[in-house]
């Protein structure tokens, strides 16, 4: 017979609590990446110098709608989960490393982008 575990193991809310706080981890670092530019450096002023951002900006929007989508599904999920078995745990922490790697692909994405216009680096 297996232990029972107390009614408190099974709930679910730790593993939600975790879970949101590494969500609004992952969606602060995706906008750390993005840096102010300096005017002074790019002729012509300010407009140029933001027009600059575009492309990091894009890829800003693209992480942060792949991680609200993770979120919301997360959410959707375990609106119906009743206890946190041990394979969910596990399963969540998986799903958990998938999207706390998203902001070091989406800072990548600056190295790729450089070498592309520049040569290797």
């Amino acid at each position: 017979m297996k232990p029972q575990l107390p009614d408190k193991a099974e709930s679910t809310d730790r593993v939600e609590a975790i879970s949101d706080g590494l969500f609004a981890v992952a969606l602060t670092l995706l906008i750390l990446d993005i840096r102010v530019p300096e005017v002074r450096d790019v002729p012509g002023g300010v407009l140029p110098a933001f027009l600059q951002l575009v492309p990091r900006i894009g890829i800003y929007i693209l992480s942060y709608l792949i991680v609200e989508y993770c979120w919301i599904w997360h959410h959707l999920t375990f609106a119906v989960i009743v206890r946190a078995a041990r394979g969910l745990l596990w399963m969540n922490l998986v799903t958990l490393l998938a999207v706390g790697f998203l902001p070091f692909s989406t800072a990548s994405s600056r190295v790729i982008e450089l070498v592309t216009i520049f040569g290797e680096i």
